[in-house]
């Protein structure tokens, strides 16, 4: 056994086979990855939800929802306005809308900042409401910085 210890390793103050360790390693990089998977699938969950009705499924702005006077931008394409990678600040400006002068902002678009959890009482905390906002159209811009065309695939 003192081999089979010699070759382990210290985890504070013990020592633990290798096969141990690499286990943990192999539990962390397994958690890890699932809550990317996580997040992505709450930002597809969100995108379908707020976004999906205007913008479609397949985010290239052909809509479900008839009679609308204008058609939604191709949201796989807003590298052509916003950068690559995608500027998250004047983007996530836009989305919540409610900082912007008329005329810098499409007036069909709705005012996320108002809409995203408008629901809680008047008795919740302004700033964690404000956070909780600010985290949605952070998942938000993950999301549509992931699902970006890019040039060479136009």
């Amino acid at each position: 056994m003192k081999g089979f210890e010699a070759e382990g390793v210290v985890v504070g103050n013990h020592r633990a086979p290798r096969w141990a360790a690499m286990s943990l390693l192999a539990l962390g990089i397994a958690a890890s990855s699932a809550c990317y998977d996580h997040r992505q699938l709450a930002a597809r969950s969100l995108y379908d939800r707020r976004c999906s009705r205007c913008h479609g499924l397949s985010k290239t702005g052909p809509t479900p929802v008839t009679g609308l006077p204008y058609q939604p931008a191709d949201l796989r394409r807003l590298y052509e306005r916003y950068g690559t990678p995608l500027d998250h600040d004047r983007l996530a400006a836009y989305i919540d809308g409610r900082h912007m002068l008329e005329g810098e902002r499409s007036q069909d678009m709705p005012i996320w900042g108002q809409e995203l959890y408008a629901n809680l009482s008047d008795e919740a905390d302004d700033a964690a409401v404000e956070e909780m906002r600010a985290g949605a159209i952070d998942l938000l811009i993950e999301y549509l910085q992931a699902i970006q065309a890019g040039p060479s695939d136009d």
